[in-house]
This record gives C-alpha cells, structure tokens and sequence, in this order.
C-alpha cells in the first residue's frame, strides 16, 4: 500500500486547519497507509505554543488566578491540544532541518486542504509546497492561495517552488487564475475542502456528536474576523425568532453585544456540535458556511471588506453553490433559506469529484 504524507497546518489551534486535516486524513485511510507529517513551524508554534504563552498559562494555573475568559482560553487550548493528540495518526516529528528525512519515509506527499501556498500564512516557510521533498513525490490537494494575487515578486517565488508538482489541485477558482498566471495550465483542478470528504452521518459517528443540548434553541455567530452587518443581522434574527445567540470566537478578541451569550472552552469537536444543534449560523468563517452545508443548516455569511485573506474562499463556494442571496449586507433578509434541495446535486457532483481524484491521484506511478 502506498504511504502517504500530509502536510498542512495540523498544529494551528484553528477550527478550520484541525477539522480539514482530521477530515482528509481519515478519507485518504481508506485508500492509502496515510499519516499526517508532524512537521513544526516555527511561526505556528511561536503563535500557539510561543514560550511566554505557556509560561502565563502554567503560572496562571498554579496560582488559580482564573477569569472566566483566561480559564475559558486555558481550556480551549487544552481541548485542541488533546485533539491533536487523539485525533491525527502522526508521523515522527521534523522541524525545518530534519524535515528533509521525511523524504525517505514516505512515496508520496500531499499539500492541502488549507492555506498551504500562502506565504503570508505559511510566514514564507516553503515547507508548506514540499521544497523538501523529491519532484516525483509532490501532490497537493484542494490547496488555497487564501487570495487573488500576490506582487511580482512573490509570484515568481511561488513560480519556482511551486513548478515541479506533479498536479495542482487548488480549493478556488483564484488559485487556478493564479496558476494560469504563473504558466501552469495542466493538471490543474478546483476541489472541494477536505472537511466535505466526510458526510454529516460521518462527522456525527466520528465525534459522537449529540443531536439534544442544553442551550435550547439557539442562533450560532461563529466569527474568524469582525465584519459591518453580521452582529446587527445576528441581533434582528434573534429578535424575530426569540432565539438566544451563542457566540464563539476562539481567540476572544472580537467585541461582542452583550445581549449574545459567549461561549468559552470551546473545541473542535465543540464546535461540530454547536452548529449541528443550531436553528441558525451566522458566520465569517469559511469552515463556518461549511459546516453548515454539511449539516444542512440555515445560514448567513458575510464577507470581509478589508481582509485580503477571507474573500475568495467563501465567495467561491457561494459562487459554486449560488448562495449569494444569503451574503449579509445592509439589504439581506432575515427570511432567506438555504433551499437544499437546489443545490445537492451540484455539492455532491463537486464531492464525488474530489473523491475521484484522490482515489486515482497516484494510478500512473
């Protein structure tokens, strides 16, 4: 059986970055001996895992100097931690000097589902788009640029380290755009995120998530960054409906009203069952609209207006699925629905796709 490596941003305690790596990973078992390749960044952990961090953490622990908010992050931190732990089949581990062993261990390696060719995520580590590994061993999958464009001079940077794949496939259609422009115009295709790999009854049997909850009935406002509408949107629905509003945002650095219920400690898995429960989610997030697709939710997104980095993912799953009705601004709706119905088939045409391509990525080697 051919062994497989992913590199992706596993160690990022991000929502989206831990649920499309569990997801890709557990898709591509079934057909190959696949493990994550336990490679640590050092922008990643310096964000996650920077020693000052841990230093506070532990003395705040010690002392039992807990504000609800500092025992919520402590706790939202450890939950992440145990799911990379109990969650991914891990290789040994590399830093950027001993990545290169990792070459020898594995017949293939695959880039994606998330922002791996984003230099400005990746914080210009080249790892990301396998500069480690040998030419005939590079494949990606469902890779994101994360936006439109780049300067001249990273793009002819992102030219060279990115040339010697043997596919390209890219979750946007502005990755192709960006591919094209880069004179890369063969075997390149647009997939979808990994976390769609796995169906709703899937995700439910995996995490053993409960379909009752505490909370009632509820309105989820799962944010990555702060847009114009959303809060006021979030506030008009709840009024109209007379649902609470949970609200969650992992790093709790995004003001929110206070008559939204804010969540703290809250995991991955955490997550999955909050929008599993929801009679409604609004969100920033692309994994938010995701999850909302898979488990068939009515929601509402916005997209940013300033930040580079968020636009095309979301516009183009609404592009894909023509979900713009439901983009909040000042004019939306609160009526509007999702109508499933109208685009199953072009979600499970787009799933069965990237499936296909996976299961026959390797057929010619």
């Amino acid at each position: 059986m051919k062994k497989v490596g992913i590199v992706t941003f596993h160690r990022a305690h991000n929502y989206g970055a831990m649920l499309q790596a569990f997801a890709l990973q557990t898709f591509l078992k079934t057909i190959y001996d696949t493990k994550i390749v336990d490679y640590h960044s050092k922008s990643v952990d310096r964000e996650y895992y920077g020693t000052t961090k841990l230093f506070f953490r532990r003395l705040m622990t010690k002392l039992h100097l807990f504000t609800k908010s500092f025992s919520g992050k402590n706790e939202t931190f450890e939950k992440f931690e145990h799911f990379k732990n109990n969650q991914f089949d891990l290789s040994d581990s590399y830093d950027l000097k001993s990545i290169k062993n990792a070459n020898s261990s594995f017949d293939y390696f695959i880039s994606g589902s998330d922002q791996v060719w984003n230099p400005y995520i990746n914080r210009f580590d080249y790892t990301y788009f396998l500069d480690f590994a040998d030419d005939s061993k590079k494949y990606s999958y469902a890779a994101s640029f994360g936006r439109s464009s780049f300067s001249n001079k990273l793009m002819k940077t992102i030219q060279a380290k990115i040339s010697h794949y043997n596919n390209f496939s890219t979750r946007e259609s502005s990755g192709t755009l960006i591919l094209n422009s880069l004179g890369i115009n063969k075997n390149v295709s647009v997939n979808c995120d990994s976390v769609f790999l796995l169906s709703k009854d899937e995700w439910i049997k995996e995490f053993n998530l409960s379909n009752t909850t505490k909370y009632g009935k509820y309105i989820l406002v799962y944010y990555m960054v702060k847009q114009k509408y959303a809060n006021k949107f979030a506030l008009e629905l709840s009024k109209k409906t007379g649902y609470k509003i949970l609200y969650v945002n992992y790093y709790n650095t995004i003001h929110y009203p206070k008559q939204m219920i804010n969540l703290y400690g809250v995991g991955p898995r955490d997550l999955l069952e909050l929008i599993l429960n929801a009679q409604y989610v609004v969100t920033t997030s692309f994994h938010g609209m995701a999850f909302s697709l898979i488990f068939k939710k009515n929601f509402y997104y916005e997209l940013a207006k300033k930040k580079a980095n968020v636009n095309p993912r979301l516009a183009d799953l609404s592009k894909r699925l023509n979900l713009s009705h439901l983009e909040i601004n000042n004019l939306t709706s609160v009526d509007e629905k999702v109508d499933y119905d109208a685009i199953n088939q072009t979600l499970s045409s787009y799933i069965n796709e990237s499936k296909k391509l996976l299961k026959e990525l390797f057929d010619n080697k």
